[in-house]
This record gives C-alpha cells, sequence and structure tokens, in this order.
C-alpha cells in the first residue's frame, strides 16, 4: 500500500507542474511588447578648430511640380570626410555627395527656412540657413503665399490612433510648422478630397492656437470626388509673446475626423542666435512612460565673442498644453550641440506631439520644433483556436494521468487476488507438512526420554 501511494503522490505531482508549465505560457502571452529606446542625456559642446567651410548657397527657389536640383559643396583644410545633413522634410540632402534633388508639391507653396550643415569627423562642422521659395507654376491651382520674415512649411505623415480606419476624405498635408517673426504673416492652403461615394458635409475646428489663425472656409459639402482648397492664413501680431505655440485644424465629417497638427514659431527678427531640432528616426515613435530624445543644434550668427544662452526644450500637445519641459545653459562660441531627453508621464495618450526647442540670448528669442509620435503599447492576443488547443492539451494531460493512476490500481489489485488465490491453492498442502513436522518432533522427544531413563537406570 505504500508503494500505491507513492505512485500516486508522483502522479499528482506531474498533474501539477504541467499546469503550472501552461498557465505560464499563457502569462507570457500576455506580457507587453515594449522595446522602446532610451539614451542617457548628455551635453557635447564642439568648438571649432579647423572646421570644413561650407560653399556659399544663397537664397533659392523651385516651382510646383518641376524638379529642382543643386549640390552643395564645401571645402576641408584637413581634408576629412565631410557628411552633409539638413532639418527639413521638404527634401532629404544626400549626406556624402551633398545633391539636393526633389520635386515639389502644391502643398510646399511658400518660404522655408532651412539649415544646410556640413561636419567633419570630429563634428566640427559649418552651416548655413537658406530660404527656398516655392512658387506656383504656370498650370497648377491653389492659394497663394505670402509672408513676413523667418517663416518655413513642412508636412509630414502621421498616423491618426483615434480614427484608426480608412477615412471618407484625404488630405494633402497632415502637420506643419511655420515660423514668423512678430507682425509677420503667411497663408498655406489645405485641399480636402471627398473619397466617400456620396455627398459629405465637412466642418473645420481650431483648437489650441485660435489667437493666431485663421480659415478662409469653415462648413462646406463636396460631392464624390470634389476637392476644396481652404486658406489658412498664420498671423503673429505685434507685441505677440516669442515662443513656440501648438494647435491643430480638426477636419470632420458625419462618419470620420482627422487632426492637422500645427506648430508655430514666433521669433525675434534680429536674434543673434539660431537653434535646430531633430528627433532620431528611432525616437519618432515612443511609448507611453518611455524618453523623447532629441538633436538640437546651436548657431553663432554675428556675435563675435564666446557667450551663455539659455535653451529651453518643451514637448507639448496639439492644445498648446505642456507636457514636460527642461532648460540648461550653455556656453557657446561659434555653434555647439545639445542631446536632451524628456520623459514622457506613463498615462499619456496615443498621438501627435511636438518636441519644442527656443534659444534666448538679451532677450532675443529663436525656435525650432518637430513632431513625434506616441504609440500605444501592444499587446499580443491569444488567438481562440491556440486558447483551445491548450485547453484541450490540459484535458488531455488529466485524462491521461487518471487512466494511468487507474490502471496501475487495477492492475495491483490483480495481482493482490492472485497472491491470495496462490495461498488459498498452497495452504492444504502446507497444513499436511506442519502436522507431519509436529508428529515427527513429538516422536523425537518422546525417544530423547526414553534414552536418558535408560542411561540412569544402568549401574
Amino acid at each position: 500500500m505504500k508503494k500505491e501511494g507513492d505512485i500516486f503522490t508522483k502522479a499528482i505531482l506531474v498533474l501539477i507542474f504541467s499546469s503550472l508549465f501552461i498557465y505560464l505560457i499563457f502569462l507570457q502571452q500576455q506580457i507587453p511588447i515594449t522595446g522602446a529606446p532610451s539614451a542617457n542625456v548628455s551635453v557635447s559642446v564642439y568648438l571649432i578648430g579647423n572646421p570644413p567651410v561650407l560653399d556659399s548657397i544663397g537664397n533659392q527657389q523651385a516651382t510646383v511640380g518641376h524638379q529642382y536640383s543643386k549640390t552643395v559643396t564645401a571645402t576641408d583644410p584637413n581634408n576629412d570626410t565631410l557628411t552633409f545633413s539638413d532639418n527639413t522634410s521638404l527634401f532629404q540632402i544626400n549626406s556624402t555627395s551633398g545633391l539636393i534633388q526633389f520635386t515639389p508639391e502644391l502643398s510646399d507653396l511658400g518660404k522655408h527656412n532651412v539649415e544646410i550643415v556640413v561636419r567633419d569627423i570630429h563634428q566640427n562642422g559649418d552651416s548655413e540657413v537658406v530660404q527656398f521659395e516655392v512658387k506656383e507654376s504656370s498650370g497648377s491651382s491653389g492659394g497663394s503665399s505670402s509672408g513676413g520674415g523667418g517663416s518655413g512649411f513642412h508636412g509630414e505623415e502621421y498616423q491618426d490612433y483615434e480614427n484608426p480606419e480608412g477615412y471618407s476624405f484625404d488630405l494633402d498635408i497632415d502637420h506643419s510648422s511655420v515660423y514668423l517673426n512678430p507682425g509677420g504673416t503667411t497663408r498655406k492652403t489645405i485641399i480636402i478630397t471627398n473619397t466617400e461615394g456620396e455627398t459629405q458635409e465637412f466642418t473645420l475646428d481650431i483648437k489650441g492656437i485660435e489667437e493666431f489663425l485663421k480659415l478662409s472656409d469653415f462648413k462646406f459639402i463636396l460631392k464624390p470626388g470634389e476637392s476644396k482648397t481652404v486658406n489658412v492664413d498664420f498671423i503673429a501680431p505685434l507685441g505677440s509673446s516669442l515662443d513656440a505655440y501648438t494647435g491643430k485644424i480638426i477636419v470632420k465629417t458625419k462618419s470620420a475626423s482627422k487632426e492637422i497638427g500645427l506648430s508655430l514659431g514666433i521669433e525675434s527678427p534680429e536674434a543673434l542666435f539660431d537653434i535646430s531640432i531633430e528627433i532620431p528616426e528611432e525616437f519618432k515613435e515612443v511609448l507611453p512612460g518611455k524618453k523623447v530624445l532629441g538633436q538640437i543644434s546651436l548657431f553663432n550668427l554675428g556675435l563675435l565673442k564666446r557667450a551663455d544662452v539659455v535653451v529651453e526644450y518643451v514637448v507639448k500637445d496639439l492644445e498648446d498644453n505642456v507636457i514636460a519641459m527642461e532648460q540648461k545653459t550653455l556656453a557657446v562660441e561659434t555653434q555647439a550641440s545639445l542631446l536632451a531627453e524628456l520623459d514622457l508621464p506613463s498615462n499619456i495618450k496615443p498621438g501627435v506631439y511636438v518636441f519644442a526647442a527656443k534659444v534666448k540670448f538679451n532677450e532675443e528669442i529663436a525656435t525650432s520644433t518637430t513632431f513625434f509620435t506616441v504609440i500605444p503599447q501592444k499587446k499580443i492576443e491569444v488567438p481562440l483556436n491556440i486558447v483551445t488547443y491548450y485547453l484541450g492539451f490540459i484535458v488531455a494531460l488529466l485524462l491521461t494521468v487518471l487512466l494511468l493512476i487507474t490502471y496501475y490500481l487495477k492492475g495491483n489489485s490483480s495481482i493482490e487476488s492472485k497472491k491470495l488465490d496462490i495461498r488459498d491453492q498452497l495452504k492444504p498442502t502446507s497444513q499436511k507438512k506442519l502436522k507431519k513436522t509436529e508428529e515427527y518432533t513429538e516422536k523425537e522427544f518422546i525417544k530423547g526420554i526414553l534414552k536418558e531413563a535408560l542411561k540412569e537406570k544402568k549401574p
């Protein structure tokens, strides 16, 4: 019976550990995938010893629908390998050859302040802020463009997590940045196309920067396939506070809505320092509770000595609310670079956000902004067929263990029965042997007593 108990205990243990193993598999399936990168904050200031020199570029013009091409050149006294870069999505300069080649679209109309940078292997460099003016061709249509100094505009793609399904209309831009001096204005356009198979009513609304924005239309009706051009006027009134502002235009129909993220930098017209911010590719999509990283570059535009400047960088939502902010003071002679990171709250909502930076010196301010996306945490949901498989596996395992226990108990009972039968069969023979043994012992005992008595009678 002791052996039976040991085997039964082992079977139960096997069952428990098997069930625990299956549970751990289920638990693993529910672990959220993160994989978001992170980095430590570091500040690097590069002083130019023998930097490369960027050949003068000057202001440029391009035409909608026509290819623009130009090769930027630079010289280096040390004959180092040079790398070119820019801070715009209007085009992408070839990092090794310096070739700029792109075909402007209608949404690119306007003036774009683009910083072209060249660096050597020691990160010493030179740069020039170039104004690219995109004009209409004679055959293109859309709103005209006018603006004050320091304006720039670009559109970038993003995913709207509030409307993940397909839209019933198209927009020619997603989110955009504009830079103005106080008193400056510029006009941009949005082209809205009805892609639904029926007539739709559209409504537009502004959030975050209502005081700086005017729309030509707020409500209209479009037939299937019909498009509408809406003029968007950016206005920086005289006396406006110098800062980077954020907002959005919401385009709605009865079945869908989409947001156009906007940032407006109002800058000093005589700022002695310029600034640019760029988010590395791996940080353009960030999980809640993680860090967002920006590469900030500072440029001395005319001060002939080293100076301390205040750099402020901030994350804002599209209603001009501050999510995170930090400030540093840097000593800059010709240019400096700051690798800045901010912690995002764990409860931040998925969507598009703005990483803005500004440099302040003697009350003069320059700004730069870029967009990034907070993505929702993803969980691996176990498909129903996998759940059914695992449950079936557990049931099969339980049945197998129970069958083994039953088989063992039946087999053990059969063996005991056979033992009893054998004992019963051997019992009469054993009794006869015992009886004979007893009779033999009694006879031998009597013989011994008689022998002793005869010995005593002898003289």
